[in-house]
């Protein structure tokens, strides 16, 4: 008896047994096991957003402040060779009028930043051979020196209307050259509106100089005799990602009169700076400024200066931040020789 009941159990444990496996699993802990790897998987998901979404914005900052240290650097090099640097663009020079009116300043743009440079001739091929004509005496000068000087402009545009079709960032610097000669082997002919600073400018024999450009000579006025054009196709564009020029920014760096002999724009009389900022109205710009040291007084008018610039970037248009990046700073002292006195 005892041995017919042990096989009935454990023919009825089987058939349970068989019937449990065979059952799998009911369609509520299927439903439940959907939802929880739903919740997981969408978690999971929105990290790996989020980090990407990071990662992209800070690749976007870095190479957006990697393009603005390029941009300052290319500029401090530009001024490194200057022999004058202006230290006012958008305002009179005592009797002489505003630079910005005698060179070619497109609709937007603003000029921020100007200077004259020694270029080698020819400028394409500084090396290359000048043939004039050796019984001229523009050629041999030129064929002697092979150096003329080159008015250099630096303007800021922002970007708003059709500029946003080309061009995705808040504004954009372009670099302007005003150079001497249209063709070296033919040094007479000039660009138009081109007026030498320190030598006699045809057809009126009379001088101007680095400070009164393009005014002197006697009578005295204008020298210039046609209008400088822009290249075609407009100047070349240096650096785009330029922050908005009109924003408001707290702290801004400026050029402070200050005694602390240990200041960048240290000035031993605060009511007479050395150091003037370009544009003169910060308004004006806050994302691309330079303080332009001033010659003391009784200085040559060529006399050494240097220059504090400093330019802002930001990475909207690369992605979707609107926050502008720290403002960078750099010095550069001018270098150029040709008819200075040191200081």
């Amino acid at each position: 008896m005892k041995a017919k009941f042990l096989q009935s159990l454990l023919k009825r444990f089987h058939s349970r047994k068989k019937k449990r496996s065979k059952a799998g699993f009911t369609l509520i802990e299927l439903l439940i096991s959907i939802m929880i790897a739903a919740v997981i998987i969408s978690v999971l998901l929105s990290f790996v957003v989020d980090l990407l979404d990071t990662e992209r914005r800070e690749y976007a900052s870095s190479e957006t402040q990697r393009e603005m240290q390029l941009a300052l650097d290319f500029i401090a090099n530009d001024l490194r060779e200057a022999v004058y640097v202006y230290d006012s663009i958008d305002t009179s020079r005592g009797s002489v009028p505003a630079l910005r009116n005698f060179v070619p300043v497109p609709d937007g743009f603003v000029p921020i930043l100007a200077f004259w440079k020694s270029e080698r001739v020819p400028y394409d091929n500084p090396d290359g051979p000048i043939n004039c004509n050796p019984s001229e005496a523009a050629c041999e000068a030129i064929q002697i020196r092979r150096r003329a000087y080159s008015l250099v402009v630096y303007l800021q545009k922002r970007n708003q209307g059709n500029d946003l079709q080309k061009w995705k960032g808040n504004s954009r610097i372009v670099r302007y050259v005003l150079r001497k000669h249209t063709d070296p082997n033919n040094p007479q002919q000039w660009n138009a509106g081109y007026v030498d600073p320190v030598e006699k400018n045809p057809p009126s024999n009379n001088k101007s100089s680095f400070p009164l450009w393009p005014h002197g000579g006697s009578p005295a006025g204008s020298l210039q005799s046609g209008v400088p054009a822009l290249p075609l196709g407009g100047a070349p564009v240096l650096v785009d990602f330029v922050d908005n020029p009109t924003r408001s920014i707290t702290n801004l760096p400026g050029c402070i009169n200050t005694t602390d002999t240990n200041s960048p724009v240290y000035s031993p009389d605060p009511s007479a700076p050395q150091y003037r900022r370009v544009p003169s109205d910060p308004a004006i710009s806050t994302s691309f400024y330079a303080c332009v040291k001033t010659p003391p007084s009784g200085a040559a008018t060529a006399a050494n200066q240097d220059v504090i610039i400093y330019l802002r970037g930001n990475p909207e248009g690369k992605i979707a931040a609107k926050e502008p990046l720290v403002t960078i700073q750099t010095q550069a002292v001018a270098r150029g020789v040709i008819n200075k006195d040191p200081q």
